[in-house]
């Protein structure tokens, strides 16, 4: 998650779970930006018209790697390089 557009730490606990008791699953990087605007502060009022971009990455499929570790790791980075490529076009 990130607050006022900056990414904060990724924990990759849940997803790596998630992957070893889903051995088929493939991971989908998702990007969510610009949500934080809707509601800064917390609490309402909560900011219409606020635009927010999804970006859906490549696949990742397990066939390539069994590391399931590198493959949380390749969606942080996906999703750090479009929020990084975002704020500079958002700011």
């Amino acid at each position: 998650r990130a607050k006022q557009g900056q990414l904060r730490q990724f924990h990759s606990a849940g997803p790596l779970a998630l992957l070893k008791n889903v051995p088929n699953a493939d991971v989908i990087p998702v990007c969510i930006s610009g949500s934080w605007l809707l509601n800064p502060g917390g609490g309402c009022p909560v900011h219409p018209f606020t635009t927010i971009n999804v970006n859906i990455g490549p696949v990742i499929p397990r066939s390539e790697t069994k590391d399931l570790q590198s493959m949380v790791d390749q969606a942080y980075k996906y999703i750090s390089e479009k929020l990084g490529a975002e704020s500079h076009e958002m700011w």
